[in-house]
């Protein structure tokens, strides 16, 4: 009796468990020309495996064909399989959920399909689990192409929802049926302002969900030896259009973007909100860098009469102020700040032809990007755009030599304040020459000046000629010298 209740019942009978196994995908059918070969044995039987034919396929299961008859299996029997696509071999633990008798000899077998290494695979998703995931902008969703596994000529298009140092997680259609769980594809990754990345993963998940009123193939992926160059990439995508808190989340992950002000806006204050935040931000920043002598200081305290008479530049990421800097335009009825410690000398540049720049600070957990060298910039670009070449810069000692770099020159001016810890020097620049390279190395040129100066003269603000042509032609030559130092500075951080 017991084995009359386990013989084969017919395909009609047992067609609901065996699109139990593919869920709601349409399985793909698989012919014998397709290069799609299946192998099987029993769960952990020493025996060598048996080849069977592959009859349909989706992500979730798999109906296999004896034709011979010589494969005897019971429902609910545990599996071993091996799926050969193109070449490429993948190994699962299966489950027999229905035997079917067709037309004589012919067994089915439906197996819902779990990766075989599925324990290997536990450990590497409990630890991505544990590092940081970024969402990806909906306006600006990234999206992959990988060549189709089983289908010549024919790609596969993702969506990627989001990313992690350690994988992502994409949705594509419910047509792409030979996508398995470790199988590993070559994605072609298109990063929306930033280029195109390749990247090699391995398939660890995958299931159906809705988004917008249908149906999706949702796949995990984990990177396989993901380059230094995917990594930047996938970094500078990021930093511009997900919710990333600080450059310190990144760089845990092994990840830093090139630029982080590609991804800040960059403008003059316009509300009390913004006020507050630079307020905020300078206290945080000098009371990190131990620039501020009393302990008790707090945000108020770094305001000045001075700030409703200047224009605050900031720099805002996710609403938050992480870069800021006052400018000053002097003249007959406002002197310049320095003015009230020192006797300005006539030699210097009159107030005319002066910009002042103060209350310069970047947020310490983006320290180590390019915030600093774009606020310089625009600085650069107002005062020889308002035939004001001349800028005036306050410098404590730690932050002199890079100021200098800059080149800007000292004026022998000094003077020390009881709010601030250290001696304030007085330095000036005329940004009409270093925009032309004058007094500036080739690698400063190209990291910090290029850009104002291409800027300049595509407007006509600045016209180039004679030895400044002949130098600024000679600095371009170097301009492999910014990636590289942006590389330098990468490992330098780290």
């Amino acid at each position: 009796m017991n084995e009359t209740k386990e013989l084969p019942r017919t395909r009609e009978q047992v067609q609901s468990d065996l699109d139990f196994i593919h869920g709601s995908i349409w399985p793909a059918d698989v012919r014998q020309m397709d290069n799609i070969v299946g192998r099987i044995r029993r769960r952990g039987a020493s025996s060598e495996y048996a080849d069977i034919r592959i009859w349909k396929l989706s992500p979730l299961g798999v109906e296999l064909l004896d034709e011979t008859a010589e494969l005897i299996f019971r429902k609910g029997e545990e599996v071993d399989l091996q799926i050969v696509i193109f070449g490429e071999r993948s190994s699962y633990e299966g489950l027999i959920v229905d035997v079917v008798r067709d037309r004589g000899p012919l067994h089915f077998f439906g197996v819902r399909l779990s990766v075989a290494s599925e324990k290997e695979f536990d450990y590497q998703l409990q630890e991505r689990r544990k590092s940081d995931r970024w969402l990806c902008s909906d306006e600006f969703f990234p999206t992959c192409i990988a060549v189709s596994p089983g289908r010549y000529n024919d790609y596969i298009y993702f969506k990627v929802r989001d990313i992690s140092a350690r994988g992502v997680r994409l949705t594509c259609s419910l047509r792409n049926k030979f996508l398995l769980k470790g199988m590993i594809l070559k994605l072609t990754m298109s990063l929306p302002l930033v280029g195109n990345a390749l990247v090699t993963v391995r398939l660890v998940r995958l299931r159906i969900i809705s988004a917008n009123g249908r149906d999706l193939l949702e796949v995990g992926a984990e990177f396989i030896n993901l380059s230094e160059r995917a990594k930047t990439a996938l970094a500078q995508y990021l930093i511009q259009f997900s919710c990333v808190d600080d450059l310190d989340s990144l760089r845990v992950q092994g990840l830093l973007p090139p630029s982080v002000a590609n991804g800040a806006d960059f403008y003059f204050i316009k509300s009390e909100d913004d006020y507050r935040k630079v307020l905020n931000l300078r206290h945080y920043a000098h009371s990190r860098e131990g620039n501020i002598v009393d302990s008790d200081v707090g945000p108020e305290d770094m305001a000045d009469m001075r700030d409703a008479a200047g224009r605050i530049l900031v720099g805002k990421y996710n609403g938050k102020v992480i870069a800021t800097g006052r400018i000053s335009f002097p003249d007959a009825d406002l002197p310049l700040e320095q003015e009230a410690y020192v006797d300005w000398p006539s030699d210097l540049p009159g107030r005319d032809k002066i910009v002042e720049l103060g209350k310069v600070c970047t947020d310490p957990n983006f320290r180590g990007s390019d915030l600093f060298a774009r606020l310089i910039q625009q600085v650069m670009a107002t005062c020889v755009r308002l035939d004001r070449p001349n800028v005036v810069v306050v410098a404590l000692p730690k932050l002199l030599k890079v100021y200098k770099k800059l080149g800007c020159r000292e004026t022998g001016l000094t003077h020390e304040q009881p709010f601030w810890n250290g001696v304030q020097h007085v330095l000036i620049v005329n940004g009409f020459d270093v925009c032309l390279g004058r007094g500036v190395s080739p690698v400063v040129w190209n990291l910090i000046y290029r850009e104002p100066f291409e800027y300049l003269v595509e407007n006509g603000f600045v016209e180039v000629a004679g030895m400044d042509l002949v130098r600024v032609r000679i600095y371009k030559f170097f301009s492999w010298i910014a990636p590289v130092m942006r590389v330098f500075q990468k490992f330098r951080v780290r």
